[in-house]
């Protein structure tokens, strides 16, 4: 990427039919998926039927009833859908599942507030909007007005599966002085059809398959909202 995150990420998320309770340090290391040291060292913030959150070195586990959900700030990014594969590939593999998520976050700054609000001017122009957009545009702080959440979404399909290239931009909340741009790209997929014999395992190779590509076309998009930086001053 042209310009260095102050804060990045990715996560996999799977939608089915989940029993949280079961998503304990001392189960993951049982089966053989992390070791005794990761599962002593795990923060349970949460375990119960409903839900269960577990803090692990450098990712974080969340599982509900209708869905599971690893996160990281660390790469490499693989190491979250190989994680996701083996706990229902290979240790619950007759966990109902028809959905999955692969995303791809970033907060970066872009050193001026006048250089981010041209960003949002070019990715959100104000002539189409009129008199109310010139009314916009000539208020400034503390009133200034402008693009505060843009989703561009592209559909697609794949023989039994389909699902969406979803792109959100919006002001980054989480770097100080109005500078920051939080890109956040989710590519979603889902089973055609949801009875399909054997539809887990399909879904979770296709997921795996996908992975790579998935997260290269998520950082090539991430850095074409980087690029908008080289044509304001």
């Amino acid at each position: 990427m042209r310009i260095e995150p102050d804060i990045g990420g990715a996560s996999v998320v799977v939608v089915g039919n989940f029993n949280p309770a079961i998503f304990t340090p001392h189960w993951l290391s049982t089966q053989g998926l992390i070791t005794t040291a990761e599962a002593d060292a795990a923060n349970v913030v949460l375990i119960h039927p409903e839900v269960a959150q577990i803090e692990f070195a450098n990712t974080i586990m969340n599982a509900h009833p209708n869905q599971f959900s690893l996160e990281t700030t660390q790469a490499p990014w693989v190491s979250l859908v190989d994680l996701v594969g083996r706990i229902f590939g290979e240790m619950l593999p007759h966990t109902p599942i028809f959905q999955f998520g692969i995303n791809r976050n970033v907060h970066f700054s872009v050193e001026k507030e006048a250089v981010r609000n041209q960003i949002g001017r070019i990715l959100a122009p104000l002539d189409p909007w009129g008199e109310w957009g010139q009314e916009i545009a000539s208020q400034d702080v503390p009133y200034r007005g402008g693009v505060s959440h843009l989703t561009i979404q592209q559909k697609w399909s794949d023989g039994a599966f389909k699902g969406s290239l979803n792109v959100t931009v919006e002001p980054s909340v989480k770097i100080a002085g109005n500078t920051g741009i939080y890109v956040r790209v989710n590519d979603h997929c889902e089973l055609v059809d949801r009875e399909e014999i054997d539809g887990t395992a399909k879904l979770l190779a296709f997921m795996r398959n996908r992975f790579d590509d998935s997260i290269r076309k998520s950082e090539q998009i991430v850095d074409q909202v980087m690029s908008l930086r080289e044509r304001v001053s």
